[in-house]
């Protein structure tokens, strides 16, 4: 998932330092007990407690700069995916050290992930309105599970950031996506936020983010 902008200010973090105002702009982040792992637009990796997101460690800068992050409760793994010239590439990370390895090669260009309780992994083709699940052993090809568009927005195709995760309360994945149409005028954003029931492979689209 992505956070945005974490908190403002125009201090520095430095590796094991606590920072509460550092105008850190957030990329990529997931959550494992209590505790939030961010990456940041420069590739540097964070924690923070859940309860004040201000409230960060720097841990160290990681060379790649995730696009999501997702905790893997079926391991006890932080997985990142990043996104570079149409191949996304999937690594682990540290919780404590930082330190990153590479898992493989996503059979689909994407900027998001999310990652159920039986460790299978979901996941946007970026472009389309696709959404696909995956686990270690088929990362290389991806099964098809749904297209998030209707009569009303058959044109929908993700191609900006966006973000996934899991939501254990419900077993449904949250699913903010971005997509730019060239207008006349001009570009013109349009986000939005979804739930993915990956039981029965439907989704529910709620109002327009602006």
């Amino acid at each position: 998932s992505k956070l945005g902008h974490a908190s403002s200010g125009t201090a520095t973090c430095t590796t094991a330092e606590t920072c509460t105002r550092c105008g850190v702009v957030i990329n990529a982040a997931t959550i494992y007990d209590h505790y939030v792992y961010a990456c940041d637009v420069n590739g540097d990796l964070y924690v923070m407690p859940e309860v004040d997101l201000s409230d960060m460690v720097r841990i160290r800068n990681l060379g790649v700069v995730f696009q999501d992050m997702a905790y893997n409760p079926n391991d006890g793994l932080i997985y990142g995916v990043t996104m570079d010239n149409g191949v996304s590439t999937m690594y682990t990370v540290d919780k404590l050290t930082g330190e990153l390895t590479e898992v493989g090669m996503v059979g689909l260009t994407t900027n998001t992930l999310a990652c159920g309780p039986d460790g299978t992994f979901y996941c946007n083709e970026f472009g389309t309105s696709k959404v696909y699940a995956f686990t270690l052993e088929t990362m290389g090809q991806p099964v098809y599970m749904l297209e998030a568009a209707d009569e009303y927005d058959a044109t929908f195709a993700t191609n900006a950031e966006q973000a996934m995760e899991y939501n254990y309360e419900t077993g449904k994945v949250v699913w903010t996506s971005c997509y730019i149409v060239e207008k006349f005028w001009g570009p013109m954003d349009y986000c939005s936020l979804s739930e993915l029931d990956v039981t029965n492979n439907t989704y529910k689209r709620y109002n327009d983010l602006g």
